[in-house]
C-alpha cells in the first residue's frame, strides 16, 4: 500500500470513527446512560480498525473467517462440555431483556447490563458506519440515516443535549464536500489534492459554517408556519385516524387513556405522555364537568382491572348506571329537609355531547347522570357494566350525538360538604334499626322508606366488600402513610380530603416521570422514590391510600372539559384533556368524585388561592409549552410560563443560542443556498462558454459533454476512440436533430485539425446540450437528475 492510500485510509478511519461516536453518543445520551464519552470512542475507533484490518485483502479476510468459526466452535464445545450454555444465552438475554423493559419505563438503571448495551450499540453502529463511509462510501445513507435520528428524537422529546448533533453537523459537512470532491475526480484525474488532504482542509470549513449558523443572534420566540402547522396536523390527524379506525383491535374500541397518548396501559400505569391536540368531543353544558370513560376496582400493583366485564342493559328500573343517583338522592332526603337546600343541591344540568375524531363504544356520562337521549337510542344497545360505565354494541364515530342529563354535585358547597361529614359505615344499619323501633313508620309509609333503606344497605354492603381491595404485597410504608395523613379526622369526608390536599400538595406535576422500576408497586414508588407525575399516579395513589384508611374509593379516567369554552358555548376536548381522577364512596350519598393532581384542584373546587406544585424540567421544557398554557388557563395562574407562551409586544432580548429547531432549520437553509449556487454557477458556466472562441467554446462544452455521460456510467472506455465511443452513445440515446457523433467530428476537428472551426459548427455544438439534457434527465429520473444538477451540481 503506497503512502497516500494509507494517509487516505488513517483519515477515513479517524472521520468515520467521530461520526460513529456522534450517532453512538446521541442514542444514549437520549437513555440517560453514563457510559464514558471516551470509552466510547475507544470503542467505536477499535471496531472499525478491525474492520479495516480484516478487509485489507482477500487473506486476511479469509484467516479471520477461519479465526472466527475455529474459535466459536471451541468456544461450543467448551459451554456444552461444561454444561454452561444457558449461562451463556443470559449473559446475552438478560440485558437485552432488561434493555426492552428499560426503554418501556418497566426497570431502572442497572449499571452492568448498561455496559453491555453500551458495547452492542457501538459494534451495531460501527459496523454500519465502516459499510457506509468506507467499504462502499453511499452519502445519501448518511444524509437519512443523520436526519431521521435527529428528527426524530426531536419529535419525540428524547433530546438530553446537543454536543452529538453539533458533532453531527460538522461530520455532515465534511462528508459532503468530500462527496462532491470525489464526484468531480472519480479516478483521481487531475485531482491536485488527494482525499485525505482534501478532508484536513474541510474540517475547518466545516466547524466555521456551523459555528457561524448558530451565532447568529435570535429571538427566544420559536419560528412559527401556522398555515402549515395546521396543514401537517389536520394530515397526520387523518393518517393516525385511520390506522386506528383499520388497525386497532376490538379491545381498543372501549376507552382507555393510553389511546389518547396518556402512558402505557391501564394495567400497567405510568410512561412518557405524547401530546395529542386532536378535538374528539364537543359538549355544550352550561358547566364544566368530568365525563367517565372507565373505572376500575382491582388495584394490582401496577395498574387497575376489572373484577367483571359482565354488562347489562340499560333500563328505566334501578341498575348499576342509576343506583349511584338513587342513592344520592335518597341520601340527600335523609339527612336534609329544608327546601331551598335541596334545590341548591338538586340543580339539573342538560348536557349535548358530539363525537368528533374518536372511535369507541364507550359512552361519556358525568357523574350522577339520570337520563340518556339520542336518535335512534333503542338501536344503539345501551348496555352497563358493574361501575356504571355505559357502552354500545357498535363503535361509536364521527357526528354521533346524544344528550345526558344529570344532577351536578356542588362539591364546593359548605352545606353540601357538612351533610357528607355525616356519611359513616353502617349508617344504613342504624337507620334501618331506628325505622324498625319507630312506630311511625309502622304503616304504608314504613314499609316503603324501608325497603329502599334495606336495598340500599345491600348495595353499600358490595361497596364496601369491593372497593376496599388491596395486592397482599402492599409496602406496608404506605399504609403506614395512610394512617399518619386520617387519624386525626373523625369522618370519611376529611379523611379523603386530607389525604387529597397531601398529594395536590406534596408531589410535583409532570408529564415526564421517572420510570417505575417493574418489580415496584406503582403507589409506593409514586409515593417515596419518584414522587412526581401525572393524574394517573395521583389518582391511583389516593384510591390506594384510602382504602388502606377504610374508606371505599375508585379510580375513573375520561375526559375534562377545557378551562374555556367557544363563543357559542361549546367546549372542543382534545386528548389532551383525558384524565384521570378518583371517586370515594360515602355511605349516603353515592360516589363522590375528588379532584388529587395538583394543577387542576384550582378549577375543580374554585379556589383560585391554590398553588400547584408543578417539577421545574417540566415548566423549562419547550416540548410542553403549549400544555402549561393550558395548565395556566385552568386557573394555575402562579404557573411561571415560559416567555414563548406569552402574548407581548415588547422582543425579549435576542442572545446567541442553539435552540434544536434552528439547528433542523440550517439544514434547509443549506440545501436553498446549494441549489442557488449551483444553478447560478451552470448558468455561468453555459454563458462563459458561449463567450469564447469558436475553437475553445466547442473544446469547453464537448469536455462538459463527456461529464454528464461519465456521471450516468457511460464515459470511454479504455483503447476506445471518439468515433466508435460516439457510436456507442448513438446507440443508448435518441439525440435530435444532431447525432451525437456529429458533434464529435466537429471537435475532432477542432482539436487536432489546422482548419478554422466556424460559428456555424459553434452553435451546433451549444444546441448539442438541450438534447443532451433531455435524455440525461429521461435516463436518470426526474428527481435524481434535479438532485445531480442543482443540490450536488456533477451534472
Amino acid at each position: 500500500m503506497s503512502v497516500k492510500k494509507l494517509l487516505n485510509h488513517i483519515v477515513d478511519i479517524l472521520l468515520a470513527s467521530v461520526a460513529g461516536f456522534s450517532f453512538v453518543y446521541a442514542l444514549t445520551s437520549s437513555m440517560n446512560f453514563s457510559y464514558p464519552l471516551t470509552g466510547i470512542f475507544v470503542l467505536v475507533l477499535a471496531v472499525i480498525v478491525f474492520y479495516s484490518l480484516v478487509f485489507i485483502n482477500k487473506l486476511s479476510f479469509l484467516i479471520t473467517c477461519i479465526t472466527v468459526g475455529v474459535l466459536s466452535f471451541c468456544t461450543i464445545i467448551y459451554l456444552v462440555l461444561t454444561d454452561r450454555i444457558r449461562e451463556a444465552i443470559n449473559y446475552i438475554y438478560l440485558p437485552l431483556n432488561w434493555f426492552i423493559g428499560y426503554i418501556s419505563g418497566n426497570e431502572g438503571m442497572n449499571p452492568d447490563y448498561e455496559k453491555f448495551i453500551v458495547f452492542l450499540i457501538c459494534i451495531v453502529i460501527s459496523t454500519a458506519i465502516y459499510i457506509t463511509l468506507i467499504r462502499r462510501f453511499n452519502f445519501y445513507i448518511l444524509f437519512i440515516a443523520t436526519a431521521s435520528m435527529y428528527s426524530i428524537q426531536h419529535i419525540m422529546n428524547y433530546v438530553t443535549t446537543l454536543k452529538p448533533f453539533y458533532i453531527s453537523l460538522i461530520i455532515f459537512l465534511i462528508y459532503y464536500l468530500k462527496y462532491i470532491h470525489l464526484k468531480r475526480f472519480p479516478d483521481g484525474q487531475h485531482d491536485k489534492l488527494n482525499s485525505a488532504v482534501f478532508t484536513v482542509y474541510s474540517i475547518p470549513l466545516s466547524m466555521a459554517i456551523t459555528i457561524i449558523a448558530f451565532s447568529i443572534p435570535a429571538s427566544s420566540k420559536p419560528i412559527e408556519w401556522k398555515w402549515m402547522d395546521a396543514k401537517i396536523s389536520s394530515a397526520y390527524n387523518a393518517i393516525y385516524n385511520s390506522i386506528k379506525e383499520n388497525f386497532s383491535n376490538s379491545n381498543s374500541k372501549f376507552f382507555s387513556l393510553k389511546e389518547t397518548g396518556f402512558g402505557r396501559s391501564i394495567r400497567n400505569l405510568g410512561g412518557k405522555v405524547v401530546m395529542d391536540d386532536t378535538v374528539v368531543l364537543k359538549v355544550k353544558s352550561p358547566v364544566r364537568v368530568y365525563l367517565k370513560g372507565f373505572c376500575g376496582d382491582i388495584y394490582t400493583g401496577s395498574g387497575w382491572t376489572k373484577s367483571s366485564d359482565n354488562t347489562s342493559p340499560l333500563n328505566e328500573d334501578i341498575d348499576s348506571f342509576s343506583f349511584d343517583l338513587y342513592e344520592y338522592i335518597t341520601g340527600i332526603w335523609l339527612f336534609e329537609f329544608n327546601r331551598d337546600t335541596l334545590e341548591q343541591l338538586f340543580e339539573e344540568q342538560i348536557i349535548e355531547i358530539k363525537y368528533e375524531n374518536i372511535r369507541t363504544r364507550t359512552l361519556f356520562v358525568p357523574i350522577k347522570a339520570f337520563e340518556i337521549e339520542a336518535a335512534d337510542i333503542e338501536q344503539l344497545g345501551i348496555s352497563t357494566d358493574s361501575e356504571g360505565i355505559l357502552s354500545c354494541e357498535s363503535v361509536l364515530k364521527k357526528d354521533f350525538t346524544y344528550t345526558v342529563k344529570m344532577y351536578n354535585p356542588r362539591t364546593y358547597n359548605e352545606e353540601f360538604t357538612n351533610l357528607l361529614r355525616k356519611s359513616r359505615k353502617g349508617l344504613y344499619e342504624e337507620l334501618i334499626n331506628t325505622l324498625t323501633r319507630s312506630a311511625i313508620f309502622r304503616r304504608a309509609l314504613y314499609r316503603v322508606i324501608l325497603e329502599n333503606i334495606i336495598q340500599l344497605s345491600e348495595y353499600s354492603k358490595e361497596i364496601y366488600s369491593r372497593y376496599l381491595q388491596l395486592p397482599e404485597n402492599l409496602p406496608e410504608r404506605v399504609k403506614e402513610l395512610a394512617l399518619s395523613i386520617t387519624s386525626q379526622y373523625n369522618n370519611n369526608y376529611d379523611k379523603a380530603k386530607a389525604v387529597e390536599q397531601y398529594l395536590a400538595k406534596n408531589y410535583p406535576y409532570t408529564l415526564n416521570p421517572e420510570p417505575v422500576m417493574k418489580d415496584n408497586d406503582f403507589v409506593d414508588s409514586f409515593l417515596f422514590d419518584i414522587k412526581e407525575g401525572y393524574c394517573t399516579y395521583y389518582a391511583t395513589a389516593m384510591a390506594v391510600l384510602l382504602r388502606c384508611a377504610g374508606i371505599p374509593a375508585r379510580y375513573v379516567e375520561g375526559y375534562m372539559l377545557p378551562p374555556k369554552a367557544e363563543p357559542d358555548g361549546t367546549y372542543l376536548v382534545t386528548n389532551n384533556q383525558a384524565h384521570a381522577w378518583t371517586e370515594v364512596y360515602f355511605e349516603g350519598f353515592g360516589w363522590i368524585p375528588f379532584e388529587p393532581t395538583s394543577p387542576f384542584v384550582s378549577s375543580f373546587y374554585a379556589e383560585e388561592e391554590f398553588i400547584p406544585e408543578i417539577t421545574e424540567s417540566f415548566i423549562n421544557d419547550p416540548y410542553y409549552n403549549d400544555y402549561l398554557q393550558n395548565l395556566y388557563d385552568y386557573g394555575n395562574t402562579s404557573i411561571d410560563l415560559p416567555d414563548s407562551s406569552k402574548d407581548t409586544t415588547v422582543e425579549s432580548p435576542v442572545k446567541p443560542a442553539f435552540p434544536l429547531t434552528r439547528a433542523f432549520l440550517l439544514i434547509p437553509v443549506l440545501l436553498i443556498c446549494i441549489i442557488i449556487f449551483n444553478f447560478s454557477k451552470h448558468k455561468f458556466k453555459i454563458l462563459k462558454i458561449s463567450r469564447m472562441s469558436p475553437k475553445k467554446s466547442i473544446l469547453s462544452i464537448y469536455k462538459y459533454y463527456l461529464k454528464i455521460l461519465r456521471v450516468q456510467k457511460h464515459g470511454i472506455k479504455p483503447g476506445e476512440t471518439p468515433l466508435s465511443y460516439s457510436e456507442r452513445i448513438d446507440c443508448l440515446f435518441y439525440f435530435r436533430p444532431n447525432t451525437f457523433e456529429h458533434i464529435t467530428n466537429i471537435f475532432i476537428k477542432a482539436r487536432y485539425s489546422a482548419a478554422e472551426t466556424s460559428n456555424q459548427e459553434k452553435k451546433e455544438a451549444l444546441d448539442f446540450y438541450k438534447p443532451l439534457m433531455l435524455e440525461t434527465k429521461e435516463n436518470l429520473g426526474a428527481i435524481r437528475f434535479w438532485v445531480y444538477k442543482y443540490v450536488l451540481g456533477i451534472i
